[in-house]
């Protein structure tokens, strides 16, 4: 995600039926006055005036996640971190995006779906951790798994 974004707006896609979405004064406030941030994170949002905030895309990355919860989650991080400095407060927004795209605990994958994030991870900067930092993957040697079942 980070090496789409360096070239632009994230690739988005449009949804079928745009998504309304109401929100408080100042968070609509926000949404407006860091409209950019979002844009480039690939959310097409309009204001509708009001409060209301209508999506009429996101990012292609998202694929069927629920829009309105993720430009919630990106907007809570642009109030949260309004201090930060653009950049950082525009990698904090990405690694929120990135999160919504994940796969999570339960989620029932297919081989092709597992072989194909395994491979993905190959290129990524630090594939043992997720866009927070939690610890993801382990590699676990041989020796470590002989000294844990009382082997040496």
């Amino acid at each position: 995600l980070c090496k789409m974004a360096d070239s632009g707006p994230l690739p988005r896609q449009l949804l079928l039926f745009p998504v309304t979405l109401e929100l408080a004064p100042a968070i609509e406030e926000l949404a407006l006055r860091r409209r950019d941030v979002i844009e480039k994170l690939g959310f097409g949002v309009e204001p509708l005036g009001g409060g209301p905030l209508m999506i009429r895309e996101v990012p292609s990355v998202l694929g069927r996640s629920a829009p309105a919860d993720a430009v919630l989650r990106v907007l809570e991080r642009l109030e949260r971190e309004a201090n930060a400095g653009a950049e950082t407060l525009f990698n904090h927004a990405l690694a929120t995006v990135a999160c919504h795209t994940a796969v999570r605990k339960g989620m029932k994958l297919g081989l092709p779906q597992m072989n194909y994030i395994l491979c993905g991870l190959q290129a990524c900067e630090a594939p043992t951790h997720c866009p927070h930092g939690r610890v993801v993957s382990l590699r676990l040697t041989p020796e470590y798994l002989e000294r844990s079942f009382g082997r040496t």
